[in-house]
């Protein structure tokens, strides 16, 4: 991600992740802060996303949303994408996923 404004968000932000597919649906918040994204400094980060045992395996959709949390108000903030990406609810489609079957532990 690069912050292509003219200033760090102020506001404190989450960014969340959600999966979403004939097999169910996952929101999880990667990360809350984010004042240090500051403007035309590319941001790099790596995260895991815990996925429930019992999702369905299949095709899911990839998608990031980035919430403004002011005031105790949840606001989804625009990115600098293509707006046919953008769903109902402010998260951008990035791409398609394919969910397995985990291996069941043995006991």
């Amino acid at each position: 991600m690069e912050n292509r404004g003219v200033a760090p968000p102020y506001a404190p932000y989450e960014l969340r992740v959600k999966l979403s597919g004939a097999g169910g649906r996952v929101v999880h918040t990667l990360t809350t802060g984010c004042q240090s994204w500051l403007p035309g400094t590319p941001v790099s980060a790596s995260y895991q996303l815990p996925v429930a045992a019992d999702l369905q395996p299949g095709a899911y959709d990839l998608a990031i949303g980035l919430f403004d949390l002011h005031n105790g108000k949840e606001r989804p903030v625009e990115f600098a994408l293509q707006a046919n990406l953008r769903d109902a609810e402010g998260y951008y489609r990035v791409t398609e996923v394919e969910v397995t079957s985990r291996a069941k532990a043995k006991r």
